[in-house]
């Protein structure tokens, strides 16, 4: 029985959630194979969750029998199946996905980024929802029919990952020799083959199940969702925080010379309005003491020399007077011996 209800743009449909083993993770949407969502698809599902994944599995078969689950051990239940396959409406399948994505990037469990992975027919709708949607990435597992899609691989701008198996007789090697013609050189898809196996390698319990290959390709995968589900999440919180600021100024040593550049700026030019108006009175009054010094003491010493000389010339002059009285007094002296 489904555990949940989607809601699609055509109507409700039901879908297989296994919850992320720690409550909360990135969201996976699983793409059937041509059973349904079986016990095969469960257990995929529940496998991704104990990864860390919120898993949803959509019923894409709805639209011809709600909750369909079979299984490839006996032949009318392999006969049902392709007769599902036949009638499966693709383009409206590729719309109940993109529905999927949405309806799993709100559910509570689901960090926000959702990736896709598909099996047999899932595979294809993998590539068609790395080409359609706004998956944040995909991967394929032996999809069938993708060489009829390669027109789109132009739309894909997300990581798409895809396992061929060289053995596949759904997929041959001129449809092989197509996908890597048109995907090879793709910056986006990543190709794996797989030698020695065929379709459907990965299925556990089938009668082409290859545990190594399948074991390769899982580890493939996982590291694929961690790299582009898990290990981005917490890209985006970081840089609001000031991890972009930082790092400019702390691994650059000029980077951080830089902001205590303009900080001084402003104190300099408080401080240089007062430190002229103390400077300047002092270098005033120095020069003022200096020349009042030494000019009047290099003026004083020339005033005397002028100053000596005077008194030399009064002294002569009397010299003359004398010499006027002494004939003066010479009469007076004969005048008293006669």
């Amino acid at each position: 029985m489904p555990d949940i209800l989607i809601q699609g743009r055509d109507g409700f449909f039901s879908g297989y959630r296994a919850t992320a083993r720690s409550g909360k993770g990135p969201g996976i949407v699983l793409l059937q194979e041509i059973f349904g969502v079986n016990r095969v698809m469960r257990d995929i599902a529940d496998w991704l969750a104990r990864e860390g994944y919120t898993v949803i599995c959509p019923d894409l078969f709805w639209r011809q029998e709600p909750n369909i689950q079979l299984n490839e051990f006996t032949q009318p239940e392999w006969d049902k199946a392709f007769a599902l396959y036949g009638g499966f409406n693709e383009a409206k399948g590729a719309e109940d996905i993109a529905d999927t994505i949405k309806f799993l990037r709100a559910d509570a469990a689901c960090t926000g980024r959702v990736g896709t992975v598909g099996y047999c027919l899932g595979g294809k709708l993998a590539y068609l929802a790395a080409a359609r949607s706004d998956a944040d990435c995909s991967v394929g597992y032996y999809g069938v029919g993708i060489e009829k899609a390669l027109g789109e691989s132009g739309n894909i701008r997300k990581p798409l990952m895809l396992h061929v198996a060289k053995l596949d007789k759904f997929v041959p090697p001129p449809a092989q020799e197509q996908i890597h013609r048109a995907l090879d050189a793709h910056s986006k898809v990543s190709l794996f083959d797989y030698d020695g196996c065929d379709h459907a390698f990965a299925r556990v319990g089938g009668d082409h199940y290859n545990k190594d290959a399948a074991d390769l390709a899982n580890a493939r995968t996982l590291a694929f969702f961690k790299r582009h589900l898990t290990a981005p999440a917490p890209m985006p919180a970081k840089p609001p925080v000031p991890p972009p600021p930082r790092p400019s100024a702390s691994l650059n040593a000029k980077a951080s010379e830089k902001p205590p550049a303009p900080r001084p700026r402003p104190t300099l030019t408080l401080a240089k309005p007062a430190a002229p108006k103390a400077a300047a009175p002092k270098a005033a009054a120095k020069p003022a003491a200096k020349p009042a010094a030494k000019k009047p003491a290099a003026k004083k010493p020339a005033p005397k020399k002028p100053a000596a000389k005077k008194p030399a010339a009064k002294k002569a002059k009397p010299a003359k007077k004398a010499a006027k009285k002494k004939p003066a007094r010479k009469p007076a002296k004969k005048r008293g011996r006669r």
